[in-house]
């Protein structure tokens, strides 16, 4: 009998060390998925995929992620479980960055906020790659933004579904999505306006942030109409986290441009500077308000040496010079973009820190 999604749950907590964490979920693909968040010298997040849970552990377990012993032992040991012991749960797909299945049961603020930090996280990967094709001038990246769009729409239906169970959810919340939902009709056509190149990389950037900016303000709402007593202070954690990631996304794209055109354009520094001054307000923000275990996560996360690459390249911000960087676009790019997906983590651990609070 294979192992059900509750099983694996079981043993990654006995495998792992104390500090570490990991969750076991289906895909969208229908691919059983392992991920281990591994606090070491430096925080790291491991991902396997199998046709099974097993196959998924047990390569965990060969990449070094996970003891394969105490792998094998935990799958032999289940295996000599009677079916009859225990009625596991069919596993169900779960949106991307392992957010938990959204129910209308649930604190409403952490399946709504499950959903838009997931949907955040991809229109702010479709901005960069939006970016950096109008700056090639449609030489790159191609096929990966065709399938980031992809993406994006799967995350819009998710956060639908979401808001339709959220029958708790007050009204100034849904009416920040609606406005968000309002921006978002004008998606088609700003994408066809990138694919032909007629829209500039600022037009481009202003529209996803404007998006953004919507989703945000609703969990700004959720927080001062829906959220109360000792959990608000942790949601405020979680907004600002959410934030500053979205500061870091719009730096993502500014630079991207300003890179590969090899020069500023005007007033293009000065943004940027903000962008990089506002993510760190939005950190210290955090960090004043989030549990000391997930303050210490993001500390870890933001000594990482993709991160210390990242501010180097942010050095030219505070130059003399407006153009002669001397830095490759894609290399910034693949920086940075580990950068936001390593706050994403921390996100996602705070959002679980949340809810088994409840």
């Amino acid at each position: 009998m294979p192992l059900a999604q509750v099983d694996a749950v079981r043993i990654l907590r006995f495998c792992l060390a104390a500090d570490d964490s990991g969750s076991a979920t289906v895909g969208a693909d229908g691919e059983c998925r392992i991920t281990v968040a591994l606090c070491r010298s430096s925080y790291e997040v491991r991902t396997f995929d199998g046709a099974t849970f097993e196959e998924a552990l047990r390569r965990a377990g060969s990449a070094g992620v996970l003891k394969a012993a105490c792998v094998d032992k935990q799958i032999a040991f289940l295996a000599r479980r009677d079916p009859g012991d225990e009625a596991q749960p069919t596993p169900t797909p779960t949106p991307p960055l392992e957010a938990a299945p959204p129910s209308a049961a649930e604190f409403p603020f952490l399946a709504v906020t499950d959903a838009v930090h997931a949907l955040l996280h991809e229109t702010q990967r479709e901005r960069g790659l939006s970016t950096m094709f109008i700056a090639s001038h449609g030489r790159l990246p191609g096929p990966e933004l065709l399938r980031q769009r992809s993406r994006v729409d799967t995350q819009r239906a998710v956060l639908a579904r979401v808001m339709r169970d959220a029958t708790e959810a007050p009204a100034a919340v849904r009416h920040r999505i609606d406005r968000a939902n309002t921006v978002l009709g004008q998606l088609g056509a700003t994408r066809a306006g990138i694919d032909d190149l007629v829209m500039t990389a600022a037009q481009e950037i202003a529209f996803y942030s404007n998006v953004n900016i919507e989703l945000l303000g609703a969990l700004d709402a959720f927080v001062v109409t829906g959220v109360s007593g000792p959990a608000r202070s942790g949601a405020l954690a979680c907004v600002a986290l959410l934030y500053a990631k979205e500061k870091a996304g719009a730096e993502r794209a500014q630079l991207t441009d300003a890179f590969l055109e090899d020069r500023f354009t005007e007033g293009q520094r000065l943004s940027v500077a903000g962008l990089i001054a506002a993510q760190a307000s939005y950190l210290h923000i955090f960090a004043a308000a989030a549990p000391r275990a997930a303050e210490q996560l993001l500390r870890r996360t933001l000594a990482t040496p993709e991160a210390s690459e990242v501010q180097r390249m942010e050095s030219v911000v505070y130059g003399a010079d407006n153009a002669g960087f001397g830095i490759d676009a894609s290399t910034w790019f693949a920086m940075i973009s580990r950068k936001i997906d390593m706050l994403g983590d921390v996100s996602t651990t705070m959002i679980k820190m949340l809810r088994e609070q409840r």
